[in-house]
């Protein structure tokens, strides 16, 4: 059986080969790792992938601008950090850089209290990867934003691959998990 790990991961092949599979939702049974709020420390872990200045950024402004009787500190997320030792902050911060990241499945089965962007905030943040592989002229020419050849009706109003404005954004991110699932 094939199914996709994201409902907006299948609604894009839904579009792109006329063909709806189901989703999934990773379980993140790997994780082994949960959120005990009474050991927590005081920090708030600030997920970096180490490859975006904006999140580390992000920690500074926010410790900046921290009122010196706020009890808790923002901290980077270092490279490899196992997941007990993320499971023993006070909270996460997820800035997504694409719409579907495994990550946010893996913090979240870890039931440590997750913080996103919201929805205005999400359409700046969780298509980044996607504009900067858009961009990228060595793709320029291929053929993986279109549909497949013989194809007629499209199921969608909007292409998955033309979200440089935000009425196609907005109808994207609706099929995210960063959207769906509760507590978030």
């Amino acid at each position: 059986a094939v199914v996709w790990e994201e409902p907006q991961l299948a609604e894009v092949a839904h579009w792109q080969l006329g063909v709806q599979l189901p989703s999934v939702r990773p379980l993140s049974l790997y994780v082994c790792a949960r959120h005990q709020p009474e050991e927590a420390s005081r920090d708030v872990l600030v997920i970096n992938r180490g490859r975006l200045a904006r999140d580390v950024l992000f920690t500074q402004a926010a410790n900046g601008l921290r009122h010196r009787l706020y009890p808790y500190r923002f901290v980077d997320q270092v490279k490899a950090m196992p997941f007990a030792d993320m499971a023993r902050y006070r909270a996460s911060v997820l800035l997504p850089w694409d719409l579907n990241l495994v990550m946010f499945h893996d913090l979240y089965a870890m039931e440590l209290p997750l913080f996103l962007p919201d929805r205005a905030g999400l359409h700046h943040t969780a298509f980044v990867y996607f504009s900067r592989f858009h961009r990228n002229p060595q793709h320029a020419g291929q053929p993986w934003s279109e549909v497949r050849p013989g194809r007629q009706a499209v199921p969608h109003p909007f292409s998955p691959f033309e979200v440089d404005f935000l009425e196609p954004r907005d109808y994207w991110l609706s099929f995210t998990e960063y959207l769906r699932v509760p507590h978030v």
